[in-house]
């Protein structure tokens, strides 16, 4: 078994460890490989964390059938606001923001980690079609020693008509290492204009917020 270190957290299959904020492609061929990664939310239910369940009707319904198999009482942790199902949309942008404010719900309400589950269905019945398209715009907002952080923008745009609209932000922050896992420095960012200070300001709020939280969990895990 992996050691735990800060920042890390069971990822419930086959004794791997993820860090927190990663996001991992699974692919399953069978139900068995398909019930193991229902595994990757029994572990957060046994705790404290928040769940969702993203996909269409018929995945959703068997990973619910699973936790139930495996003495979850889904429906009473659906009115605890512990596990949440939530459905395709029309518009890739609607999925992401309904996601995304579901998150923000779990956050307010004191949840110190969200897993989520997803069986994408593309091309079901009420979800999105290769019509509909998802952009990405990205761009670097604050460089402190061995670490950046990034803005990403997501825009849904409907190919037919053209229409494009933003539908979520989200900031991501990344480590520069080396083959061996050591910390690298990172070049420092050049911000000339207002905008670009206001974003770096930003930023650094953002930084010191997820410090202290960070300390806080690490606090407990004593």
């Amino acid at each position: 078994m992996q050691k735990l270190h800060a920042g890390s957290i069971q990822l419930g299959i086959r004794d791997e460890l993820v860090d927190v904020s990663d996001h991992i492609g699974y692919f399953w061929e069978t139900e068995q490989e398909f019930a193991e990664a229902v595994a990757f939310l029994e572990y957060g239910l046994h705790g404290n964390d928040s769940c969702v369940v993203f996909g269409h009707a018929k995945a959703n319904a068997k990973v619910l059938g699973i936790l139930d198999s495996h003495g979850f009482d889904t429906k009473n942790l659906a009115e605890q606001g512990r596990l949440i199902v939530l459905s395709g949309k029309p518009s890739g942008g609607d999925m992401l923001s309904e996601i995304g404010g579901v998150f923000q719900k779990a956050i307010d309400a004191g949840a110190e980690l969200v897993r989520l589950l997803g069986n994408i269905g593309w091309g079901h019945e009420g979800w999105p079609t290769e019509l509909d398209i998802l952009e990405f715009e990205a761009r670097v907002t604050a460089a402190w020693s061995t670490s950046l952080e990034v803005e990403v923008q997501v825009f849904s745009e409907e190919t037919l008509t053209g229409v494009r609209r933003m539908t979520s932000i989200a900031y991501l922050t990344f480590v520069a290492v080396d083959r061996d896992g050591r910390r690298q420095p990172v070049p420092g960012l050049i911000l000339e204009t207002a905008e670009e200070k206001q974003k770096a300001a930003e930023a650094d709020v953002r930084r010191a917020e997820r410090l202290k939280a960070r300390a806080a969990l690490e606090a407990r895990s004593c």
